[in-house]
């Protein structure tokens, strides 16, 4: 009780004191990457008064921090500006303000002095090499049965690598989320998080369906932020089709993947999870509302709103699309919102093709958006 009321004090002189905040600028020298400051717990690349709020709850257990409130690092040096900090796992504690590996009434002292002296001294580091996409994505194995999820994301990092033509800044966690009925990905995050619904990886065919998916999220939204140029019925439909690109992928390329020494004669699954999925998914495209062949701009807006819970409007043409991919097509998919028109949520279809001539992908995906606008001047 008097250890309570000690931090009640404490927090309440702390809260009253600090009036100011500081923002860390974000240079990056030599390999050595500034991805925050000391005291930010709510991930906002900021220290103030709002962190001392949520440090105060943590402390009072009104509201426990977690990995959300801290930077995950995955095993990559952190340092604090100057100084290497080695005792750190996954995820870097921003709260534990004087890192002394605990968190408590303490660190409320040092982080009112952080925000009060303008946080020239907290700046933190994470050592950046040359890291590949599948270095990016990391699989938070706790939330999953078994270890497959590991060889599926890496195989299929290894080959959107190939034929993306960029690289990614931000890290990304993989989970399993059992709060979830759907999976999602959450690109304003940083990391960013991608949750799939399904704790069985041993379902290969399904763990290839959803990963996939929320990948192609997550690298579209890293060319180019998710604010900028998303647009929401064209890119579930590039995902749904990616999704069944990489079935295919696996089917094909079976012999490669970290799987085939599990089960050597599982590849024919992934083709008639692909055919089962399509076969489902056109049985719904019957006496439709709504479709992208016959849409115009209003009826676009009503897709565009409506997309995540009626796929059907968007299953013929995302089927079509599916069948134009190839490895040289990814890159053109990925870059769409460097040619989005949020007037009208579409393309600026010139420009797209003119951008990747030879792209089949791409030139349907603008056959797609000028049907949208003929129907409408009609």
């Amino acid at each position: 009780m008097l250890k309570k009321k000690i931090i009640v004090k404490i927090i309440s002189f702390i809260i009253a004191a600090t009036v100011v905040s500081t923002t860390v600028s974000f240079d990056t020298f030599a390999e050595w990457k500034q991805i925050g400051c000391i005291g930010d717990i709510n991930n906002d690349r900021k220290a103030n008064i709002a962190d001392l709020i949520l440090l105060s709850k943590h402390l009072l257990a009104q509201n426990a921090l977690t990995n959300q409130n801290s930077y995950y690092v995955g095993n990559s040096n952190v340092k604090i500006n100057d100084e290497e900090n080695s005792n750190v796992n996954d995820y870097f504690q921003t709260a534990d303000i004087n890192q002394d590996g605990t968190i408590d009434a303490f660190d409320l002292v040092f982080l009112r002095r952080i925000i009060i002296n303008g946080g020239s001294s907290s700046d933190v580091y994470k050592w950046e090499d040359d890291i590949s996409l599948k270095e990016k994505l990391n699989v938070d194995k706790d939330t999953f049965e078994y270890d497959y999820v590991e060889g599926i994301k890496n195989f299929i990092a290894d080959h959107y690598e190939k034929n993306m033509g960029y690289s990614v800044s931000k890290d990304c966690v993989i989970s399993y989320n059992a709060d979830r009925t759907v999976p999602g990905t959450f690109t304003g995050r940083d990391p960013v998080d991608i949750y799939l619904t399904t704790s069985h990886d041993s379902y290969w065919c399904k763990i290839v369906f959803q990963l996939s998916h929320e990948m192609t999220h997550y690298l579209v939204a890293e060319y180019r932020p998710d604010s900028d140029g998303y647009i929401s019925w064209l890119e579930e439909t590039i995902c749904e089709a990616m999704s069944l690109y990489f079935l295919d992928v696996f089917y094909a390329e079976y012999e490669n993947t970290e799987l085939y020494s599990e089960n050597s004669d599982y590849a024919k699954y992934f083709r008639e999870y692909r055919e089962e999925e399509m076969e489902a998914e056109m049985e719904k495209v019957t006496g439709l509302e709504y479709s992208l062949s016959t849409a115009n701009l209003n009826a676009l807006k009503i897709i565009n709103e409506t997309g995540m819970t009626h796929r059907e409007y968007r299953t013929s043409e995302m089927h079509m699309l599916y069948s134009y991919i190839t490895p040289k097509n990814i890159e053109g998919l990925l870059k769409y919102r460097n040619f989005s028109d949020m007037e009208t949520l579409t393309l600026n279809t010139v420009a797209y093709r003119a951008a990747y001539p030879n792209n089949e992908a791409v030139d349907y995906i603008c056959s797609v958006c000028e049907g949208i606008i003929k129907n409408t001047n009609k």
